[in-house]
């Protein structure tokens, strides 16, 4: 009997050392690279760092934590295999699917925003109180005379959401239909814009606007609001296609599971993202996602040319 114990108790040990080794070899293989794009001067490493932490605790995988200067460089990053989960905007992963360059990854989660949360992630178009632009019908008639200030090329709301909303007045090309259009740069910049005289009508999140009229209410009584878009859907979380089967599975799961099991990693994101600030969770997504959102804007000769124009 106590030869038997002996021998259970060595059979313990081996099965330890052997467990020991796999996790050391798990962690000795190719780090997974956690990547996501920088927003004004936050590059959101911080705002990842939880959630890579947590990663590589269930993993028993070294996680790196990458952040891309912009969307663009952040798209063409994910197309050289440099990234193995990504958290990027709805309009980045939008453009991965419309351009014809092949990228190794999925989306597999978004987040989800209660139905109730209101006015959480819009664009909205801004003009003068005492400008030339008097509602958002008359723009079509008055757009060539007008300077436009958008966000940035890689922005949602402060760029493809404006444009979207541009079509339904016949606006299929901003560049020919407006004198002139501007990048500020951030959204609070593109309220500054057209407070300081260099644009007459501008687009950006709507949130951000109420931000910045929290501060300086004043700014809120020289400008009027004349569109405010639907809710925009939050941008997925993808992973490479290259990951193992198994590995894949873990990583969706960790991050449907994000908010019961790290609520710490999931604050963290929300601290991140001010458009997701009042998600609860993410849920599992499909291909045709952000169809219905789209569908809003009208024909889809329109989306597809404005997509286009920006996939390559």
């Amino acid at each position: 009997m106590i030869e038997l114990k002996t021998q259970l108790a060595n059979m313990k040990n081996v099965v330890s050392c052997i467990a020991a080794i796999l996790i050391s070899l798990n962690m000795l293989a190719q780090p997974i690279r956690l990547a996501t794009y920088q927003y004004a001067n936050n590059d959101r490493k911080g705002n990842l760092s939880e959630l890579g932490r947590y990663i590589q605790s269930e993993l028993k995988r070294e996680v790196i934590v990458l952040s891309y200067p912009t969307v663009q460089t952040f798209m063409e990053g994910i197309r050289n295999n440099e990234v193995d989960i990504a958290l990027i905007n709805t309009f980045g992963y939008l453009l991965l699917e419309t351009s014809g360059k092949p990228f190794p990854m999925k989306a597999v989660a978004a987040w989800v925003v209660p139905e109730g949360a209101a006015d959480i992630y819009k664009t909205a178009f801004l003009v003068k109180d005492k400008g030339p632009v008097l509602n958002w019908r008359s723009l079509g008639s008055k757009s060539g005379k007008l300077r436009l200030a958008l966000v940035a090329k890689g922005s949602t709301s402060g760029n493809l959401v404006p444009r979207l909303a541009l079509t339904q007045l016949g606006i299929r090309e901003a560049e020919h239909s407006f004198d002139t259009v501007l990048y500020a740069g951030n959204h609070q910049a593109a309220v500054e814009y057209l407070l300081d005289g260099r644009a007459d009508i501008a687009a950006m999140g709507h949130d951000a606007y109420q931000k910045m009229v929290a501060v300086k209410p004043a700014a809120n009584l020289m400008l009027r609001q004349i569109y405010l878009s639907p809710e925009i859907p939050l941008g997925p979380a993808l992973v490479n296609v290259n990951l193992s089967l198994e590995t894949r599975q873990l990583i969706e799961n960790i991050l449907l599971n994000l908010h019961s099991n790290a609520p710490a990693a999931m604050q963290g994101l929300r601290d991140g993202w001010t458009e997701a600030r009042k998600a609860t969770h993410f849920q599992t997504i499909g291909a045709g996602h952000y169809e219905p959102f789209l569908r809003r804007f009208g024909q889809s000769s329109a989306v597809a040319a404005i997509l286009q124009q920006f996939a390559n």
